[in-house]
């Protein structure tokens, strides 16, 4: 496991969550137990990105922690996760939130 591995699976669970939220909305009127278990499923979606953020977070801690300077790259991609997580985690909270109203 590394952290390209975290990133990709992190992106796997935000793309699945945002997808199972805009379904769930649109879904919603027509029929309102389906609405509700897509909106769950990207509640949960959401939990497991939350969780490989974290994971890359210690991840980065851990091995940066042997180097004076941590390498360029790892540096980089880390940047790309927080840069992803935070604008795809907002996204789909305030998606959820519209699918709650």
């Amino acid at each position: 496991m590394n952290q390209v591995y975290l990133k990709e699976h992190l992106c796997e669970e935000l793309e699945g969550a945002k997808e199972y939220i805009q379904r769930a909305i649109e879904i919603k009127a027509m029929d309102p137990s389906w609405g509700k278990m897509l909106y769950d499923m990207s509640v949960q979606e959401l939990s497991h990105a939350d969780n490989f953020f974290k994971m890359s977070q210690d991840y980065y801690k851990k091995v940066t922690s042997a180097y004076k300077e941590p390498p360029e790259y790892m540096e980089d991609c880390m940047d790309e996760i927080v840069k992803m997580y935070t604008k795809e985690h907002s996204a789909i909270k305030a998606m959820q939130d519209m699918y709650s109203r």
